[in-house]
């Protein structure tokens, strides 16, 4: 290999380019590492720190602050001794501040809580759902002002609010 005067070795194209793509393969490392510290260490909450139901008869019917009924929105069902909510708290909060961001969409009952506290009517909240019990995690639908669905488990929880968070669930695209 040939020397500057100077004494430095000339390089091929070939080196340079290799060293071109090792940097560029350390930045993109670099960079996928900042991302997934941050999101490790990033705080999303906890559920208490959003709007919550506190009765059965509320929750198939939401009003906004001009006391309009609102037609499209989730109520999100949890208990704070539940393992699966916990398991999936932080990737739900995630989806769920992103959904919250303009106006409240995504509405949180504590079963616990509403249990202790409800004067609403369980049998007849769970008669217009479909369903024998409240189980947790689990959301209830509710798409033009009527209940559309509800789904329970932790996996059907976050896949659906995927596909709300992705303009892919079909009640909500009007």
């Amino acid at each position: 290999m040939a020397t500057y005067t100077k004494g430095y070795k000339k390089q091929s194209g070939e080196m340079v380019l290799l060293k071109l793509i090792i940097g560029i393969i350390g930045v993109v490392l670099f960079t996928v590492l900042v991302a997934y510290l941050y999101d490790t260490f990033s705080d999303v909450g906890s559920y208490d720190d959003w709007t919550h139901i506190d009765a059965y008869d509320e929750i198939l019917v939401q009003e906004d602050e001009n006391g309009d009924q609102v037609q499209d929105y989730i109520v999100y069902f949890y208990k704070d001794d539940c393992p699966n909510c916990a398991a999936i708290q932080r990737d739900a909060l995630r989806i769920v501040s992103r959904l919250n961001r303009d106006a409240t969409f995504v509405y949180f009952v504590n079963i616990k809580e509403i249990e202790e506290t409800t004067d609403g009517d369980k049998d007849e909240f769970l008669d217009a759902i479909g369903r024998d019990s409240v189980l947790a995690p689990m959301l209830v639908v509710v798409s033009g002002g009527v209940f559309e669905e509800a789904v329970v488990g932790p996996t059907a929880v976050i896949d659906l609010l995927t596909n709300v968070k992705n303009g892919d669930y079909a009640p909500f695209q009007d």
